[in-house]
């Protein structure tokens, strides 16, 4: 029926073929995915990332409750490359795929990039991307994954030849993806980056703070903040230049103003810190 309609005519709603995906995701075959998506009348309304949000949210959604065969629908990506590569969006399904964890999406993305290097400039180019909101922040890959919190995902990218644009992106605000892993303060994102970033730990953000100042004055659990921090002073010991002194001074400070003793010991600790006076005095604000 939806192949013999003129969805340009008043009789459909602009998104008729939006809504038909919607209901193939919830109760059909996914296999009509494809034949929507290529399909004579249908193709110029759905191939586009607005096609790719609504499965890969349906997929997101749905992965924890059951699983279901979703090949037919990440398969499409196989045979879409120019689409990607001419039409310039390639870069935004990755870093959408990256931010929801899905990694069927990723992968299939860069198994296609090894043998499509136009579509490797595609997905692995960094423009400053856009936030839909002022509430939210946007970067490449890496940042995506890392904001949402995917250490697969994360790890996985790493692997990946040439992701070195997305691992030193820095976005609007000036943050770096260590910057970003501090919002969280996951051990196991920080482990996974700041090895192959350590230029990255003394870089500073709009504020003028430092990935490590982040980790301190964050409210997440003191375990996690303690760990994310002493990757960072590890790798800050293995490369001098990595965080200056008067950087771990200022975080120190905001940890005793914080009064938050076991970060305090551990940048006391740390061989980077030198402090003019002891920790033992009182500070005066």
């Amino acid at each position: 029926m939806l192949e013999a309609s003129e969805f340009e005519s008043h009789e459909f709603l602009p998104n008729t073929a939006l809504l038909a995906i919607n209901q193939v995701l919830q109760w059909g075959d996914l296999c009509r995915l494809r034949i929507l998506f290529f399909g004579r009348r249908t193709r110029r309304h759905l191939q586009n990332l607005d096609f790719f949000r609504h499965i890969i949210d349906s997929w997101h959604f749905s992965y924890k409750n059951y699983r279901q065969d979703w090949d037919a629908a990440f398969d499409i990506i196989n045979d879409i490359p120019d689409i990607l590569v001419g039409e310039g969006w390639g870069n935004e399904l990755l870093c959408l795929a990256a931010s929801q964890g899905c990694l069927p999406v990723i992968e299939r993305l860069m198994k296609i990039a090894q043998q499509n290097i136009d579509l490797k400039k595609e997905l692995l180019r960094e423009p400053q991307r856009q936030p839909r909101s002022l509430a939210h922040r946007v970067h490449q890959s890496i940042g995506e994954a890392v904001l949402a919190g995917h250490v697969g995902v994360v790890e996985y990218l790493l692997q990946q030849e040439g992701i070195e644009t997305h691992l030193y992106h820095r976005n609007a605000n000036g943050e770096n993806v260590l910057h970003l892993a501090s919002m969280q303060c996951s051990p196991a994102i920080f482990r996974a980056l700041a090895p192959r970033f350590p230029d990255g730990i003394s870089q500073k953000d709009c504020q003028g703070k430092t990935a490590l100042m982040r980790v301190v004055e964050n409210l997440s659990a003191s375990h996690n903040r303690i760990e994310s921090a002493q990757t960072l002073l590890s790798l800050s010991t293995t490369h001098q230049s990595a965080l200056f002194t008067k950087d771990q001074q200022e975080a120190l400070r905001m940890a005793e103003r914080m009064r938050d003793g076991e970060m305090c010991n551990l940048l006391i600790k740390s061989s980077q810190v030198s402090l003019n006076e002891p920790w033992s005095s009182s500070r005066s604000e």
